[in-house]
């Protein structure tokens, strides 16, 4: 099963699609908190720099931060909704979360 690995260094994340492959997000964040999530299922990618995952019977909604993607509707928007479908290809990944958000019910 290949993963792709999501973590923070030096306020970058590396998406490792393969062992010589490496996508960089660039973005700031000032908060102390982080949680490394390991084995997320991809449940369904919402659009460029959104996907809804999960694990066991929780389900987390997980938006790459600093990054502006189109949404759906608006220009580019499946274009850059397919990549990062193309990026989650494997179905599984590990994110570390640096702020968790309560919306309701997730």
């Amino acid at each position: 099963m290949k993963k792709i690995k999501c973590f923070i260094e030096q306020q970058k994340v590396f998406i490792n699609l393969h062992e010589n492959t490496s996508v960089t997000f660039i973005f700031s964040t000032n908060s102390l908190y982080s949680e490394l999530i390991t084995d997320l299922k991809v449940k369904w990618v919402v659009d460029g720099d959104t996907v809804h995952a999960i694990k066991g019977d929780k389900l987390y909604k997980i938006r790459l931060t600093e990054i502006d993607a189109p949404e759906r509707d608006q220009p580019y928007g499946a274009e850059s909704t397919r990549l990062l479908k193309l990026l989650l290809k494997d179905g599984y990944f590990n994110a570390d979360i640096s702020v968790l958000i309560d919306m309701g019910g997730i």
